[in-house]
């Protein structure tokens, strides 16, 4: 079974209805991609080490806005703009 990219969004989302904490979302990104990895198309897996990426310092954080358009290009088929 294929992890999409809106299963990802839709994952996301889920994370950003709760108090916003860079370090609690990059922790299950992580799980996500560990969980999931195998199924991930590539594109997909570059996105979710960025947000993975968030807890290794201020400088490789998104605000919660930056995430939620994020989620929404995942959940929309849209193609990702992963810049950093």
């Amino acid at each position: 079974m294929t992890y999409s990219k809106n299963d990802f969004g839709t994952g996301l989302r889920r994370q950003l209805e709760g108090p916003f904490d860079v370090v609690r979302i990059a922790r299950w990104a992580f799980r996500e991609f560990h969980n999931n990895c195998r199924e991930m198309e590539p594109e997909l897996q570059e996105v979710v080490l960025k947000v993975v990426a968030m807890e290794e310092g201020p400088e490789f954080e998104y605000s919660a806005e930056e995430l939620k358009s994020l989620a929404d290009q995942l959940t929309s088929g849209e193609r990702t703009q992963a810049s950093r």
